[in-house]
């Protein structure tokens, strides 16, 4: 198993909203898995020449977005906020484009604006943080792959443009691929959210968010993903900031990555059974 990190400056924030809701529904305080598998099969797709955004899955017979044929070689992701986040709705402009056929074409402008415009409060997440640059939000995301496409998968992370909606624009800081260290030990502070369960303990400054996670069902044609899992999210009076988790004992949850300028800890269950036995990605 390799990791790859990317870290990377969003312009304003992002906006990636719950599922099952209209655009008006609330932004997620961080980038969902599945948001995070699609930011980087757009560049990955392109780099091998696939330009497709759908295919049929043979064997459940469904449409999904071409994003699921990451799902082989990403086996699990997380992401942390350097900085806080905060979740709010602002006011937008839809504008529509009427096409119609050209002996029903509208002679009546008044009546065709009053159709082309409309208003819509949109969930958006905002991030904030203090650095060099000055107030600006930025994300780490770890992708756990396999050892034959890191090399690749990690390329493409550098063509990641955006993480969410349209205007979520994002800039890509830095691409590490990194084989993780084991940690031993059970208490831990990280900025990664993690998945409820397989024994972890959630013991200071988190929350709980349902989340849309990496099954082929939620990349299905139409946006509404179909299976949500619980996660633990650091939370410190806003979202982002580093939250204490104590994970089983003899487990190998827990992962050291050395960067050059910083160490960050990740914890990674689901690679592993409930008894903390390895299980090959």
């Amino acid at each position: 198993m390799k990791l790859i990190v990317v870290s990377f400056s969003c312009l304003w924030g992002f906006s990636t909203l719950f599922p099952r809701f209209t655009a008006s529904a609330e932004s997620y305080p961080v980038p969902t898995p599945t948001t995070l598998v699609g930011a980087l099969a757009k560049p990955y797709l392109k780099l091998i020449g696939d330009d497709s955004e759908l295919y049929l899955d043979e064997k459940s017979g469904t449409i999904v977005s071409s994003a699921a044929r990451l799902l082989d070689k990403v086996k699990y992701v997380t992401a942390g906020i350097k900085g806080f986040s905060v979740p709010f709705q602002d006011l937008e402009y839809i504008s529509k484009v009427l096409y119609e056929q050209e002996g029903n074409l509208r002679s009546n402008v008044r009546n065709f604006l009053s159709y082309a415009f409309s208003a819509l409060a949109r969930g958006k997440t905002s991030l904030l943080t203090y650095s060099e640059e000055g107030l600006r939000g930025e994300v780490y995301a770890i992708y756990a792959v396999t050892d034959d496409d890191a090399g690749l998968l990690g390329k493409a992370a550098w063509g990641i443009t955006r993480v969410g909606s349209k205007e979520s624009a994002v800039y890509v800081k830095n691409v590490h691929i990194v084989e993780p260290e084991i940690v031993t030990d059970r208490k831990v502070e990280t900025m990664f959210y993690i998945p409820v369960g397989y024994g972890v303990e959630a013991v200071e400054s988190y929350t709980w968010v349902d989340m849309p996670v990496l099954k082929k069902e939620n990349f299905a044609k139409g946006g509404r993903a179909r299976s949500l899992e619980s996660f633990f999210v650091p939370f410190n009076t806003f979202y982002g900031g580093f939250m204490t988790v104590r994970v089983p004992r003899y487990s190998q949850y827990v992962y050291s990555i050395k960067l050059p300028k910083e160490e960050l800890l990740v914890v990674i269950p689901t690679l592993f059974d409930e008894a903390g036995r390895g299980v090959s990605p």
